[in-house]
């Protein structure tokens, strides 16, 4: 009888194991991708927004809705599959965005456009490189498909930035 209630204990236990994946089970690096995408998401809507608010081009301020809306749907998919994986994603923007919204916050005019299409820059340029690691090397199938299709969004949204950022450039020069 002790066999039976230790099988059965046993039984019980690895099949409560058996439900979705958890923290546990993913890779460090694809826990820290989760965690800094999800991140790099709540900024990008953060600063977004100080786009819409402080930009004085139009082309900035639309740029900046776009990054509250793209990001923002981009946010929902992230946290409904984080929730999947039974992994807690960060609920506020890293410290070193805040610092940087409120930096641009100081800003206005051509300045403040300039500052932020610069950072918009830099930011695609690594998220873009982060998504395309974790589309070729993830050991979770499901995170390797989120960055896969993210990854098209990511670069366009690059390849805007760049475009807006030689324009201020240009402007800059007149």
């Amino acid at each position: 009888m002790r066999t039976t209630l230790l099988a059965a204990l046993l039984s019980t236990a690895l099949m409560a194991g058996a439900g979705p994946a958890a923290a546990g089970d993913l890779q460090q690096d694809d826990l820290r991708f989760l965690r800094e995408a999800a991140g790099g998401g709540l900024a990008e809507v953060a600063l977004g927004k100080l786009a819409v608010e402080h930009g004085q081009s139009t082309e900035v301020r639309a740029f900046g809705k776009r990054m509250m809306e793209d990001h923002g749907k981009g946010n929902e998919q992230l946290l409904t599959l984080a929730q999947s994986k039974q992994v807690e994603l960060p609920a506020e923007v890293p410290a070193d965005a805040k610092q940087t919204g409120e930096r641009l916050a100081t800003l206005s005019g051509p300045a403040f456009d300039r500052e932020f299409m610069n950072g918009m820059v830099a930011d695609h340029e690594k998220a873009v490189h982060a998504f395309e690691q974790e589309a070729k090397s993830s050991a979770d199938s499901d995170l390797r498909q989120f960055a896969q299709q993210a990854l098209p969004m990511l670069r366009d949204h690059l390849a805007e930035a760049q475009r807006i950022q030689a324009t201020l450039k240009g402007q800059s020069r007149l």
